[in-house]
């Protein structure tokens, strides 16, 4: 049994088989991805959110660094393919960029909601 609003192992299964990676910046996905909630649990004043749900449709993946940087806006990616390239450098240049990137498209969400 999972708890009240967490994905089942196979609704987790279900969202990590759209993209294996973290949506948000592209790093791959055996870095340490976690399913987030599109709709988060909680709101900013840190009460339930009665519009979260544990369906599909509310998952996404995400890396610890991204998924704390989106907090508890409400805010969907597209799936994505992981970045990868064989210079480590030039892979995480790339996905700090694409962090920073995430970054600002959070703080104008914020500001809206």
């Amino acid at each position: 049994m999972t708890a009240k609003h967490s994905f089942t192992p196979a609704t987790k299964a279900a969202i990590r088989a759209k993209g294996n990676c973290c949506w948000a910046c592209g790093v791959p996905g055996w870095i340490g991805i976690e399913v987030d909630h599109i709709i988060p649990r909680k709101r900013a004043d840190g009460t339930p959110n009665p519009d979260c749900h544990n369906g599909e449709s509310n998952g996404q993946m995400l890396c610890s660094a991204c998924n704390n940087v989106k907090s508890t806006v409400t805010f969907a990616l597209a799936p994505r393919k992981p970045y990868w390239h064989s210079d480590q450098v030039t892979m995480m240049k790339h996905i700090n960029a694409n962090r920073m990137k995430f970054a600002t498209l959070i703080r104008k969400a914020r500001a809206r909601q």
